[in-house]
């Protein structure tokens, strides 16, 4: 069993199953969860390498493309700063 698995033990179907069953109105799937706990996870100080390991990324560029959604809110929290 590899780190995703242990991570994530549940199916792919049976995520869907609890996404479907609590999204209410919202459009809300199972990559969405994955991908909120990626950007939760760098926002908090994660290595990017262990955030790697821990979705099974083979390529680290695939990971790192969380780091420009979290540079783009760096850049949002900026615009709102009251000079």
């Amino acid at each position: 069993m590899d780190l995703a698995n242990k991570v994530f033990p549940l199916s792919d179907m049976a995520i869907r199953n609890i996404v479907h069953k609590y999204q209410g109105e919202e459009d809300v799937h199972p990559h969405t969860l994955r991908h909120s706990f990626a950007v939760h996870c760098l926002k908090s100080g994660m290595n990017i390498r262990s955030l790697q390991k821990i979705l099974g990324h083979s390529d680290l560029n695939t990971t790192a493309e969380y780091l420009d959604l979290i540079a783009q809110d760096v850049k949002d929290d900026y615009k709102r700063i009251q000079w």
